[in-house]
């Protein structure tokens, strides 16, 4: 686990969704996908997902948000 670039990540999920046109909530949970992503890589760039792979993340992931 490397935590370098787990901030950043998480706010390129946020903005890709947004951008995308999906909920905040949706954003929030693009965000978490993304930098668990990247924590599970060595170093800050080496994890983050493309267009094709966050797509395919958010149908299959169990992720949600509640108030």
């Amino acid at each position: 686990i490397d935590t370098t670039g787990a901030g950043d990540a998480f706010t390129t999920g946020v903005t890709w969704a947004l951008l995308t046109g999906l909920t905040l909530p949706d954003a929030l949970i693009a965000g978490t996908i993304n930098s668990g992503s990247v924590v599970g890589a060595i170093g800050a760039q080496a994890g983050l997902l493309t267009d094709i792979e966050m797509r395919a993340r958010m149908k299959s992931t169990s992720l949600s948000v509640s108030s």
